[in-house]
């Protein structure tokens, strides 16, 4: 559910969610303002995009959460991996509790480049060879990113 008063990380922890199955906005979507209507279109773009990469790929989901569903603690990637291996969509959330170390190893077999982002990866993902790797991680953010391989 988008508010007005969601800021741009919180837009980006809503819509990253809708990049595990099909894109649905609801909320105060009509009354948001100017930058974050930007970032809400950006995200549709991006799904269109990759809504091919999340019907046919192969999901895998690694959660590292505490036992309450009511209070989330920790955090979870999802990866949608291509049926031909080349691409891979990470979509990752992170939730309350103490600042943990969040890390994705890649399938191996190729370099990974990052092809792009919702919201501004830079700020707190990094590939590390065949890793990506969080740091500094707000509590309640998310995004997503787009991986590409390049042949060894």
């Amino acid at each position: 559910m988008l508010r007005r008063s969601d800021s741009l990380p919180r837009l980006s922890y809503s819509l990253a969610a809708t990049f595990l199955g099909r894109m649905c906005l609801s909320g105060e979507v009509l009354t948001l303002g100017g930058a974050e209507w930007r970032f809400v279109r950006e995200a549709v773009a991006f799904y269109r995009d990759v809504a091919e990469l999340i019907r046919e790929g192969r999901f895998r989901c690694v959660r590292c959460a505490g036992e309450s569903w009511q209070h989330l603690t920790g955090h979870q990637i999802a990866t949608v991996l291509a049926p031909d291996g080349a691409r891979m969509l990470v979509v990752w959330h992170r939730f309350a509790g103490e600042a943990e170390k969040m890390e994705l190893t890649l399938p191996e077999g190729g370099r990974w480049r990052l092809a792009r982002a919702l919201g501004k990866p830079d700020a707190c993902a990094k590939l590390h060879g065949e890793r990506v790797v969080w740091a500094g991680v707000p509590e309640w953010s998310g995004g997503v990113l787009l991986l590409e391989r390049a042949a060894v």
